[in-house]
């Protein structure tokens, strides 16, 4: 992808940059969401890191890709898309251009919630803003701090946990681009604003979490005292409610309480729509300590369909108590990537042994099971594997050596959700962007893209099959649920009616 360039500035590393900004969070201490001033008023010994002033032009490039079993994804580089795409952060005043190219064989789009953009840059087939397959366009999303209008009312900012999706494939308006993982997060910090060691992208999409169904839902990975910020999405057919055991935040727009007389409520579970987004920031196992905490939608036949996963507190000695990890379990970071692709590369090798098994072929498999994926230079983010093919939740940018898979970077991070990093003044801009003055570093954000080499005609066919039957089956397992439910309502209320009709013929019978 070359370097991506700032304002003006000296140029540094894509590594450099990114993975604070495409992934979120920096070394942060300090005050909780839920905590208040010492009784003598002391300051904390640690003040956590915040966000800078905004006012950079940055740059971006980005991509949209296939993915194996069918699904799509944005990436920051060529073969390294993941679901949900990389995490854009910039800060309120930024800027920011997005070179974006379609390397797919349909039409595709960028659309952007809570950015300022014009026309051309708004993604939709009803404009003409697409991206034809194999062509470049580039998108411009501009951001404002609050402020008052010449008629005297208030102007809110751009501050807020955003997203961005297709809006093409498909339809016009992406209903299939966006089942398929065409989609990610967005959040514009206003100065000021607390930052994260950890951000984490949680997407509903119709009943599966980051398209990844059937209890195969991703694991977040935090140690005791961390500060995690969770970006919550939710895209698809049907309402949810985000309930995350052990832990509670404030219901405004950082998740945050600003001081004692803060009124904003407490909560621990919020009902969200398709379209809608928000997110806060929690300090990870306070008050509660270590352990496997829940997360999940709270409608029950959602749950049981399987829209449940842990947040993996773990001690300073990196255990998590109580907890033992499955074999089939999904896990953040490049080990449970390469598990996941070694998975399906092994299905896709058996497939087409047993098809050349037919027709006589000794055709030797290294397409198979042992060949592991290639991670790229300076490696995939170790983020969020599991968060479908997805590195956009979890990196871990630290001091800038720029390790894409833990991004180290010293202010700004890439990759895509999870993303510790040592943010100093509080990198920004991020999406990819990199704005000179040294607030980036690079990853990649991508986990999920490698697809491999598909065996025959077939390759993929299975795991969509199997992916298909597990949804029809969850979907008639509600439909019975709730045709039940509604069979058991109207019988209570006809009983009910009977029972008044009754009464009243004995009442007027003199009974």
């Amino acid at each position: 992808m070359g370097k991506v360039m700032g304002s003006g500035k000296s140029g540094i590393g894509r590594r450099t940059f990114n993975r604070r900004l495409l992934v979120g969070g920096a070394a942060a201490a300090g005050l909780t969401s839920l905590s208040l001033p010492t009784a003598d008023g002391a300051a904390t010994r640690n003040p956590p890191k915040t966000a800078p002033e905004g006012g950079e032009v940055r740059h971006l490039r980005l991509y949209a890709e296939r993915l194996p079993g069918g699904r799509m994804g944005y990436g920051l580089e060529k073969g390294e898309a993941s679901i949900p795409g990389p995490l854009i952060e910039i800060n309120e005043g930024d800027t920011l251009h997005i070179e974006f190219e379609n390397t797919m064989d349909v039409p595709v789009s960028l659309h952007a919630h809570g950015v300022n953009y014009d026309i051309a840059s708004d993604g939709t087939d009803l404009n003409r803003s697409r991206v034809e397959p194999g062509e470049t366009r580039t998108y411009t999303w501009r951001t404002h701090a609050p402020g008052r209008r010449k008629d005297g009312t208030w102007r809110p900012g751009s501050a807020g946990y955003w997203h961005y999706h297709d809006h093409v494939v498909g339809t016009e308006h992406g209903t299939v681009g966006v089942r398929k993982g065409l989609y990610g997060p967005i959040v514009v910090r206003r100065k000021g604003d607390i930052l994260p060691d950890k951000t984490f992208t949680i997407v509903f999409n119709d009943t599966s979490i980051n398209n990844r169904s059937g209890h195969g839902s991703p694991n977040l990975e935090a140690t005791v005292g961390d500060r995690v910020e969770i970006v919550m999405i939710t895209h698809g057919e049907h309402y949810h409610t985000f309930h995350l055991h052990g832990h509670r935040w404030a219901d405004n727009r950082t998740g945050i309480l600003e001081g004692p007389e803060d009124l904003s409520r407490i909560i621990d579970n919020k009902i969200t729509g398709p379209g809608d987004s928000f997110g806060f920031q929690i300090i990870a196992g306070e008050g509660v300590g270590p352990g496997a905490w829940m997360y999940h939608c709270h409608v029950q036949s959602h749950s049981d369909m399987g829209m449940v996963g842990l947040l993996l507190v773990a001690k300073p000695d990196g255990t998590v108590p109580g907890y033992e990890p499955h074999d089939d379990e999904p896990h953040h970071g490049a080990q449970g990537e390469r598990r996941r692709r070694r998975k399906e590369k092994e299905r896709e090798h058996h497939h087409g042994a047993d098809h050349d098994s037919h027709h006589g072929s000794d055709h030797d498999s290294h397409h198979g099971s042992g060949h592991e994926s290639h991670d790229g230079p300076g490696r995939r983010p170790d983020r969020e594997s599991d968060f479908g093919s997805q590195d956009a939740a979890h990196s871990e940018p630290g001091h800038g050596s720029g390790d894409a898979a833990h991004s180290e970077s010293g202010q700004g991070s890439a990759g895509a959700a999870e993303s510790p990093s040592q943010q100093g003044s509080g990198g920004t801009a991020q999406g990819a962007a990199e704005s000179g003055s040294q607030q980036g570093s690079g990853g990649t954000a991508a986990d999920g893209a490698d697809a491999a080499p598909q065996n025959g005609p077939y390759a993929g066919v299975e795991a969509m099959a199997e992916e298909m039957a597990g949804n029809a089956e969850s979907m008639a397992e509600e439909m019975a649920g709730n045709a039940e439910s509604m069979a058991e309502k109207m019988a209570q209320d006809l009983a009910e009616e009977v029972s008044e009709d009754v009464a009243e013929a004995m009442v007027g019978s003199g009974y």
